[in-house]
């Protein structure tokens, strides 16, 4: 590290980076999640922090910033707002593209599908979008018949569906449960098609320490490679910034530029000191607010 506080070889990044891609949990705060929909997210003890973040971000225009997060958009336009991000950003998991600037907010699966003009690879593209529309209207007519039962079959794990989630079933509980035994308890009352497109691969079951997701193939990698392409740019001179390897790696690898924070898990910090991207001193948003000024 040299005397002015920038990394060995970093010193072109300074001049670079115009785009950044941030994951939000982990990242911007370390924000506990309401108990109960339809409760929004509190930014309680968070404020100072967040108005700084969107300080920097007023003060650099010549550069854009975009969250890329798990969370449902009921659940994170408040941060997003509160950090001033202002590029076109992913929620749950890429599942979902939100501009922070217009308020739009559209399904990545669909958006393609009535976008895709050539007839090559229409059909599949038909038939991944139908799959899809039956996880979400599973979720929206009959995932709540479920809740109380699950409840009750892992009693004092506090499960919970994510009621917020519009396109990606979730269900979060404390660690004395794992995701693979409460998919194993939904399974036989997803519709047929969410459980053929689940042998098909269309929809992945995710399962993690305290969560497991039910969602398409789509992922953060995609979504970012939709903005992209939108954007009419590639991962040049973009800066990911994430704190998971398991939530963040498919984003981190769509970009030229990679970092985290302190608190990040020790597989990311790996990869991230692989390809000799910033690992902050600082945690949670003040390492992201290191991050920022190191590298732009």
């Amino acid at each position: 590290r040299r005397e002015d506080g920038i990394p060995e070889g970093m010193e072109e990044i300074m001049t670079k980076i115009d785009l950044v891609f941030n994951d939000i949990d982990g990242c911007f705060g370390n924000f506990k999640k309401p108990k109960a929909y339809p409760e929004k997210q509190s930014l309680t003890g968070h404020e100072d922090l967040l108005a700084n973040i969107k300080a920097f971000v007023e003060a650099h225009p010549e550069v854009k910033f975009s969250s890329c997060t798990g969370r449902s958009l009921y659940l994170c336009d408040n941060i997003i707002e509160a950090t001033g991000m202002n590029e076109i950003s992913a929620v749950e998991m890429g599942q979902e593209i939100y501009n922070p600037l217009t308020k739009e907010c559209y399904g990545l699966l669909r958006r393609l599908y009535g976008e895709r003009r050539e007839k090559s690879g229409l059909t599949l593209l038909r038939h991944w979008t139908e799959v899809a529309d039956g996880l979400r209207e599973f979720m929206q007519t009959s995932a709540q018949y479920y809740d109380y039962p699950l409840k009750l079959f892992f009693r004092g794990s506090n499960i919970r569906r994510m009621q917020d989630n519009r396109a990606m079933l979730t269900y979060e509980f404390d660690d004395v449960i794992t995701g693979e035994a409460v998919f194993q308890f939904m399974e036989p009352h997803l519709y047929e098609s969410v459980r053929n497109g689940i042998k098909e691969g269309i929809i992945k079951v995710v399962p993690s320490k305290k969560a497991v997701d039910v969602r398409t193939f789509i992922n953060k990698g995609h979504a970012i490679d939709h903005i992209l392409e939108k954007l009419k740019r590639t991962g040049e001179a973009c800066l990911g910034i994430g704190d998971s390897y398991h939530s963040d790696i498919d984003m981190l690898n769509c970009c030229e530029h990679v970092a985290c924070p302190a608190n990040s898990d020790d597989k990311l910090k790996d990869y991230v000191s692989g390809r000799k991207g910033h690992i902050a001193r600082q945690t949670f948003g003040e390492g992201v607010l290191e991050i920022y000024g190191t590298l732009i």
